[in-house]
């Protein structure tokens, strides 16, 4: 009987072993289809380039893969889709990223970064955890992510014949009248005016989602505030506990969002269906 016992209280300990390696794997693995692997590739067959830009809502592993989700649709056969999306990106490291896109003469280039930038700004707490990551050259600011994604686009503008795409971030939690989220709409509206600016096509999926949720009166909304521990959960339950990301904002009273920063398939399709109509134009 103990013998069984110690079997299975075994059998379960290497299962939660086993699913946090998995889950580890499975979030901080970089897509295949990015840009090293294009420009590394012998395969000289003309393509017709769409590239993502962006941080972990690009990336795809730890929130809805809106990425692959459009590579998957049939009537956008016709496109090779490229995703430079990494986990935990702001603008400083996608400036870095340039001159591969720029290498790769891409048709179509999307960018959705800032929801780093926003949240680095929002306090001391955030600002550490990026710069302990990234060794950043600057504290940002609002004044820094205008001057880094004006330089982005410029060079993109001047070096490619790409169309330029920007893409308003989605919120941050869910309360409306939250800090978090009206930084998310503050720097969405440098978004919004750089491509007026500049000329470039603006899709703006923070608007869409800030004005779903003003018509849930009755709704209260989640506020973000930084908790590694609880973030690290979510995945955990998606991947070691084969959890939707849609079930895992039900849990949470998320219409959008499934730890206040990271989109689920709601918020996803959202997003799909404003991408399909710019690529069909």
């Amino acid at each position: 009987m103990k013998r069984s016992i110690y079997s299975f209280l075994i059998i379960i300990i290497l299962y939660f072993i086993g699913s946090i390696i998995y889950t580890i794997i499975s979030a901080y693995k970089v897509p295949e289809n990015n840009l090293d692997s294009f420009l590394k590739s012998e395969d000289r067959t003309p393509k017709r380039f769409v590239v993502f830009l962006g941080d972990s809502i690009t990336h795809g592993t730890v929130s809805h893969n809106y990425v692959q989700s459009l590579s998957e649709e049939p009537n956008l056969k016709k496109f090779t889709f490229v995703n430079e999306g990494i986990n935990s990106r702001l603008t400083y490291q996608i400036l870095e990223k340039l001159d591969d896109t720029i290498r790769l003469a891409p048709e179509h280039i999307f960018i959705l970064i800032g929801t780093n930038d926003a949240k680095a700004s929002l306090n001391e707490e955030e600002y550490e955890g990026y710069h302990s990551l990234w060794n950043l050259p600057e504290v940002p600011t609002i004044s820094t992510y205008e001057k880094n994604l004006r330089k982005i686009v410029s060079l993109l503008k001047a070096e490619t014949n790409a169309k330029i795409h920007l893409i308003s971030i989605p919120v941050l939690g869910e309360s409306l009248d939250s800090t978090p989220l009206k930084q998310s709409i503050t720097y969405s509206n440098i978004i919004r005016n750089i491509a007026k600016e500049s000329n470039s096509y603006y899709i703006p999926l923070n608007e869409t989602l800030v004005a779903d949720l003003k018509n849930r009166p009755n709704r209260t909304g989640n506020t973000y505030s930084r908790n590694i521990m609880k973030m690290y959960w979510i995945i955990f339950k998606h991947f070691g506990l084969f959890q939707s990301w849609d079930k895992i904002s039900d849990q949470s009273d998320l219409i959008f969002m499934t730890d206040g920063i990271h989109m689920n398939s709601r918020a996803g399709k959202i997003l799909e269906d404003m991408i399909q109509k710019d690529l069909k134009e």
